[in-house]
C-alpha cells in the first residue's frame, strides 16, 4: 500500500487517500480516516514540559 495524499478534516483527524502497490493483481484505490488518539509515550520535549509545569 502506497499513501498517495493526505487531506486535514481538523487538527486530529484527516482522510488518507491509499493505493495498492501490486499493480498486476489489485489496482486498489481507497480512502481511510485517520484520528489521531493519545500518545502511548510521548515526545521527550512535551513530557519535559509537563514534568516542569
Amino acid at each position: 500500500m502506497t499513501l498517495s495524499s493526505r487531506e486535514n478534516q481538523s487538527t486530529h483527524v484527516a482522510d488518507l487517500y491509499i493505493s495498492c502497490t501490486d499493480v498486476k493483481n489489485c489496482e486498489a484505490t481507497f480512502v481511510s480516516t485517520s484520528t489521531f488518539k493519545h500518545y502511548l509515550n510521548p515526545p521527550i520535549k512535551q513530557f519535559n514540559n509537563w514534568l516542569n509545569s
